[in-house]
């Protein structure tokens, strides 16, 4: 099946899954997440995307995964990145200064933390594609519905 065809959440669903089975990060896999899951990012101007293409040069894969974030999805912030029992974690967050418990992340794990990083900027922009309508234009951060008590009508 040629890519051009394929369905955007299915594709994003696709680069997870090898991301997930890939053990370390590597330049080939890299690109691909670029070509495939970054849509905004050609969008930008080659100055802006040069700092990315060094950092993948000189293979500094943390770095270039969050740089990648910064320009494809500037929306999304790293709220965490933490290593558990050889695993690492990572959050990325709209509303990083609002409660865990209140906000929308997007989580994934994986034993390398670029591959985690990468991970869990492909599920944001899967539930982008999945969800547009509530991911795009809400309230801006801190500006969070206020829960009423329905008791109290009347």
């Amino acid at each position: 099946m040629h890519r051009a065809f394929t369905n955007p959440e299915r594709q994003l669903e696709m680069l997870l899954e090898e991301i997930h089975c890939a053990p370390c990060l590597t330049r080939d896999l890299f690109v691909k997440v670029m070509r495939e899951g970054c849509p905004r990012l050609w969008h930008l101007n080659g100055r802006r995307r040069a700092h990315l293409s060094r950092l993948v040069k000189d293979e500094a894969w943390v770095d270039a995964a969050l740089v990648l974030i910064q320009l494809n999805s500037p929306q999304w912030k790293l709220r965490r990145l933490q290593l558990d029992d050889g695993e690492w974690f990572c959050s990325l967050s709209k509303c990083p200064a609002i409660s865990l418990e209140l906000d929308d992340m997007a989580d994934a794990r994986h034993e390398d933390a670029a591959l985690a990083i990468l991970a869990a900027f492909l599920e944001a922009e899967r539930k982008a594609v999945a969800e547009p309508y509530t991911n795009e234009g809400n309230a801006p951060c801190g500006q969070m519905t206020t829960l009423l008590d329905c008791e109290n009508f009347g």
